[in-house]
C-alpha cells in the first residue's frame, strides 16, 4: 500500500480530484516533501478485487464526493504519519462543504500517537492530543444535550 500499487491507474485518474496535494498547504511541504508522481501504474487486478471495500467512503471518506451536511468533524494530524496528508485533504475538502471542522496537528506528532497516552510507551504529544480531544469532546457533548439533561 505504500507505493499505492494496490489500485489501478483508471482509479487513480477517477479520484484525482478528490484527493489533491493542492490542498496541502505550503507549509507542509517541506525540502523531504514529495507530491505524488506518475499515477499511470498499478495492479489492476488486484484493484478490480478490492474496489468495493478501497472505494467505500465509509471505509475512505476522503472518496466521498459530495461532503456537505455532514456534522461536525474533529481530525487530527501528525508531521511524521503517512497519511498525514489524507488528514489535511479532508479537512480543507469538508471546510469547503461548510462542515463545522476543528483540526488540531501536531508537529511532533507520530502516527498512532493518539494510543500512547499512558503506561511505558507514552509520548508528550499522545498524552497532549487525548487531553485536548477530551476537553473538545465534553465541550461538544454539553452544547449538544437538550436543555433538560443538563
Amino acid at each position: 500500500m505504500i507505493v499505492n500499487n494496490h489500485t489501478s491507474p483508471q482509479a487513480k485518474k477517477s479520484i484525482a480530484k478528490l484527493i489533491s496535494h493542492d490542498l496541502v498547504p505550503a507549509k507542509f511541504k517541506s525540502y523531504d516533501y514529495t507530491p505524488p508522481g506518475s499515477q499511470d501504474f498499478g495492479d489492476t487486478e488486484l484493484f478490480d478485487k478490492y474496489s468495493k471495500v478501497l472505494l467505500n467512503p465509509e471505509a475512505s471518506p476522503l472518496l466521498r464526493e459530495d461532503l456537505h451536511g455532514l456534522p461536525p468533524a474533529y481530525i487530527v494530524t501528525c508531521q511524521h504519519d503517512p497519511i498525514r496528508d489524507d488528514g489535511i485533504m479532508y479537512a480543507r475538502r469538508l471546510e469547503e462543504a461548510g462542515v463545522d471542522v476543528t483540526w488540531k496537528h501536531y508537529e511532533n506528532g507520530v502516527h498512532g500517537m493518539f494510543s500512547l497516552f499512558g503506561g511505558p510507551t507514552s509520548l508528550e504529544t499522545g498524552r497532549q492530543s487525548v487531553k485536548v480531544f477530551i476537553e473538545y469532546a465534553k465541550k461538544e457533548l454539553v452544547s449538544a444535550a437538550p436543555t433538560s439533561m443538563l
